[in-house]
């Protein structure tokens, strides 16, 4: 990954076990680009930590007392649009997954990440993109090849350029608009354009979406 060049970040940290809070903080301060890191044992700390401080990034476990990372997820996405989520859990399983995919989140890790994908993560979803661990990607899109509510055989993906089907299969891959503008030797502007002219011609809103169409119409295929 190249040098960052972001601001500074501020993260809250949300999980109901302590010495989690604690190991991620010191792995987070690892990061060159964040700033503040704070502390919320629940969703209700989380919503009370946004209205008093500028937040970023959040970083939420699933089941926390009080409310849950999933009903913070809707709050948050309702009122600060702006502030990106990404759940960091144990819970690989598809009714979680979905259940904060619908809810919004940006990201989906699990606990098991290491420090480089943590930090491609953060980057990338703050960088305006999605980003989800590989094992839950699997669980993802097995489980949404099986909701029929999510395909929409009227989309215009016959009409999808040659360009557009090379940006699409690295977009699913997870690569940043940078880089799939390094690999390509074009700026990172017009991979934006061939992006949005992709996202609209599909019908989809984000990464999930994207990936289980491409599945289906033979562009790209799960990694073993």
């Amino acid at each position: 990954m190249e040098p960052l060049q972001l601001k500074k970040l501020n993260i809250i940290i949300a999980d109901d076990h302590p010495i989690f809070r604690n190991g991620l903080k010191t792995v987070l301060l690892k990061i060159n680009f964040i700033d503040r890191i704070f502390e919320a044992e629940n969703g209700k700390e989380i919503i009370t930590i946004i209205e008093q401080c500028s937040i970023n990034i959040i970083l939420t476990d699933i089941e926390m007392p009080e409310m849950d990372g999933i009903e913070c997820t809707k709050i948050v996405r309702a009122k600060y649009p702006d502030i990106k989520i990404i759940a960091l859990t144990m819970f690989d399983s598809l009714k979680y997954i979905l259940e904060l995919h619908d809810a919004g989140v940006h990201g989906y890790l699990l606990k098991n990440t290491d420090l480089d994908e943590l930090t491609k993560a953060i980057y990338t979803i703050h960088e305006g993109e999605h980003y989800y661990a590989k094992q839950v990607l699997d669980v993802l899109y097995n489980g949404l090849l099986k909701r029929e509510a999510f395909v929409q055989e009227t989309l215009e993906f016959d009409q999808i350029t040659a360009r557009e089907i090379e940006i699409l299969k690295m977009i699913c891959e997870q690569f940043t608009s940078f880089e799939i503008a390094e690999k390509l030797f074009i700026s990172p502007k017009t991979v934006e354009r061939h992006k949005e002219n992709i996202y609209i011609k599909t019908g989809t809103k984000n990464l999930a979406g994207l990936a289980l169409l491409a599945i289906k119409k033979g562009y790209y295929k799960i990694p073993k």
